[in-house]
């Protein structure tokens, strides 16, 4: 060490830098998984409630008159297709909540506006026409005021 002076000390910044570049990048994926979740939530439900719509109108045109054997067959088809995408729904929410909270999300807004969620979802699924109407007016109006003006929004 010629010169006399003490070495130069070793500069963190660019592992800083890197890092908060990993956590950007996180963070991007986290945001993106939870967009995919929400639309994919809004999908299915969207889509129950139209098969769920459809299959309360065909059950009470069979109280009018006997369904043919190949309309009750279609019957069984899509009430089980509806109750599976009504339990994959609620299981949508809940993967949301999970994973908001697993990334560091601390609103206990966010899990109770999930448990509604999947509550009145499945509520749709298996509660009859009665049940339909109730899960659909909630939908909608979640839906008409941006999820009830933001409230357990996952950010």
């Amino acid at each position: 060490m010629s010169g006399g002076g003490a070495p130069s000390p070793i500069k963190l910044r660019p592992i800083d830098d890197i890092e908060k570049q990993m956590n950007r990048k996180q963070q991007m994926e986290y945001e993106r998984l939870q967009n995919k979740l929400s639309h994919a939530n809004k999908g299915v439900s969207a889509a129950m409630s139209g098969n769920g719509v459809k299959t309360e109108l065909i059950k009470q045109a069979g109280k009018l008159g006997e369904l043919a054997p190949k309309v009750q067959g279609y019957l069984k088809e899509v009430t089980l297709i509806g109750q599976a995408g009504g339990v994959f729904s609620a299981g949508l929410s809940a993967y949301g909540a999970y994973n908001y909270y697993s990334n560091g999300g601390k609103n206990a807004d966010v899990f109770f506006k999930a448990s509604l969620d999947a509550a009145f979802g499945l509520v749709g699924t298996f509660g009859g026409p009665v049940g339909l109407g109730i899960s659909a007016a909630y939908f909608i109006l979640d839906a008409s005021t941006g999820g009830f003006g933001g409230f357990g929004a996952i950010k």
